[in-house]
Order: C-alpha cells, then structure tokens, then sequence
C-alpha cells in the first residue's frame, strides 16, 4: 500500500513552448517599431510610457507566463494552465474517459458546437479529456464544456499516470450474498 501512495504524489507535465518563444520575440522585436513610429508621429512622452507598461504587462502574461507553468496531476485534481492567464481544476473523478486525439485547435479556445475546450500549444501530442457531466468555465464565459483537448510533452507517461489515478477513486464492487438459510 505504501508504494501506491508514492506513485500517486502530485506530477507537473510540460506542454510544448515553443509557440510561446516566438510569440515573446515577436513583442521584443515590436517594441522598437512601435516607439519609433510613436516617436516619429511626435507623441507626448505619456503615450509612450502609457505604450510601454501595456505592452510590458501584455509580454508578461501573454508571453512569458506561458513558458513559466506546467500542468499538474495530483492526487484527486487535474490542474490545467495555460500561463498566469489559466487555471481550470478538473476533480479526477469527473473524468469519464482520456485518450490521444488527432486533430485540436491551437491555443486556449472554445468550440460551442462540440462543447469543447482546445488548451492547447501545438497540433501535437494532443489529448483529449471526456468529462461525466460538462461542467462551466469562465474562459468560455459561462459556457459548458464535456471535453478538453490538451497537449503534453511525455503523452503516454501522462496517460499513464491519469489513468492510474482514475481507476484508483473508482468504487470497490462489492457481492452482496444472500443469507445462508434463507
């Protein structure tokens, strides 16, 4: 019993970042741009501070966040992130079913027509996470979701370890016998 105890411990997964690399050379390689054309137009020296905390703030969340977070299995709790923007918990036992997906959305978006969440950074290693019940999420705006599309680096080892994780919240059957005698 121990060792089940240890191999269920809280696990961080990482997605691919690559998306995120180029997406934060693209706002450096910006700034200068932007400064310029503001500098060139003769803009007050307020839009141009005004320009640069935006766009710092804009390079941090949307930029940086993404290649700082990972997502996490614990024990009872799936935890998805997608920089310091998203967070969505998942309770292991709301999972109905998880398997490899062939075809996803890239980046964090929702489809109303299948009820599914694409949190994603690449067509690859994709996953997909059927719920028992949809439940709503403030990303798509109160809207319900029955499946989430994800991807992970070290899928299989993820698949792994989630199922392990389901089949062990999964009720014990018990065989109710009749009373001898009667």
């Amino acid at each position: 019993m121990p060792a089940r105890k240890m191999a269920l411990k809280m696990k961080d997964f990482s997605y691919p970042k690559f998306i995120f690399f180029r997406r934060a050379v693209m706002y450096v390689a910006l700034i200068p741009i932007v400064l310029l054309l503001l500098r060139f137009i003769d803009a007050p020296l307020l839009w141009l501070a005004v320009f640069f905390i935006i766009f710092f703030i804009l390079f941090m969340v949307f930029g940086i966040s993404p290649i700082l977070t990972k997502h996490t299995l614990t024990r009872r709790r799936l935890i998805l992130r997608h920089g310091w923007h998203f967070k969505l918990e998942i309770p292991i036992k709301d999972i109905e079913e998880v398997e490899t997906a062939e075809w996803g959305k890239v980046g964090l978006k929702g489809s109303t027509g299948t009820h599914t969440l694409y949190v994603t950074s690449s067509e690859h290693d994709l996953i997909s996470i059927k719920l028992k019940s949809p439940m709503r999420t403030v990303h798509l705006l109160g809207r319900k979701v029955d499946m989430i599309v994800i991807n992970i680096e070290g899928r299989e080892s993820f698949l792994r370890e989630l199922n392990e994780r389901i089949q062990s919240l999964q009720p014990i059957p018990t065989i109710v016998e009749p009373y001898p005698g009667t």
